[in-house]
């Protein structure tokens, strides 16, 4: 079970939103996912809510900031779930 925690307002906040689309397939998200990895010491310390964005009612959040990302939660939480496969990218749910 992932640690959770108090939403911290001494702590930066981070909202982060992932092309989940088809559009992305290979190269891109494999270059999304290193651009990610260079992030995580500042996503792991925020206040940090990840959403993936894909196809109209398909994008969805999968981490609050009530859970903590870590080392040890970061391949489950996060890496594993961007796999580019949520059809074409409908940004206007988050608007």
């Amino acid at each position: 079970m992932p640690e959770s925690r108090e939403f911290n307002t001494h702590m930066e906040t981070m909202h982060v939103f992932l092309d989940d689309s088809r559009s992305i397939e290979g190269t891109p998200l494999q270059q999304g996912k290193a651009i990610l990895q260079q992030l995580s010491a500042r996503l792991f310390e925020a206040n940090t809510s990840i959403y993936l964005v894909g196809s109209k009612y398909v994008s969805h959040q999968i981490l609050d900031d009530s859970i903590r990302l870590t080392v040890d939660n970061w391949q489950s939480m996060l890496v594993n779930l961007w796999t580019a496969n949520s059809g074409g990218t409908y940004a206007w749910e988050f608007i």
